[in-house]
């Protein structure tokens, strides 16, 4: 089966990233695991404040992440994790 690279953009808790950035780049790589894919390339693209409040929050911390996977559509299983 052939392989599908992505391009995912994530948001995260800004208050959460600064606490833990570490943290959070171990959850992104999780869920890259969780389909049994590989983290190509992943980093933080900027802090900003959210058009609009997304559980109860106004800031996020926004991410990119080049991912390798062979599940096809596999990111309409984990959008929206906590």
């Amino acid at each position: 089966m052939a392989s599908n690279v992505y391009e995912c953009m994530y948001i995260l808790d800004a208050n959460a990233y600064a606490r833990n950035p570490a943290g959070a780049a171990e959850n992104i790589q999780k869920l890259v695991d969780k389909v049994d894919g590989e983290m190509l390339a992943s980093r933080l693209w900027n802090e900003q404040k959210l058009a609009y409040p997304i559980k109860g929050r106004y800031k996020g911390a926004i991410g990119l992440a080049i991912s390798v996977a062979k599940q096809h559509g596999w990111l309409n299983s984990i959008v929206l994790v906590n």
